[in-house]
């Protein structure tokens, strides 16, 4: 599997054989982040948060910090 990022933000996991045609339309995303199992928790990084919510189609809203991405995602802090 690649990871690409389209013009848009999202991120799309494309098997081998998609990702050889699709070609310089996209381009894959280097360090891709890998989502934990499970739900999300304070111990994640802010990136995992953000995969997260992109996976499971949550709207994230004006949440930039830490904080405020767990507080739009359910999670309470410690």
């Amino acid at each position: 599997m690649t990871q690409f990022k389209t013009e848009h933000g999202v991120l799309l996991d494309v098997d081998d054989e998609l990702a050889a045609r699709i070609g310089g339309k996209w381009k894959p995303v280097e360090g891709a982040v890998e989502v934990p199992e499970g739900d999300p928790a304070v111990s994640w990084k802010v990136p995992q948060l953000k995969a997260y919510a992109v996976e499971h189609d949550i709207d994230l809203g004006d949440a930039k910090s830490k904080p405020d991405i767990l507080a739009a995602l359910g999670v309470e802090s410690e």
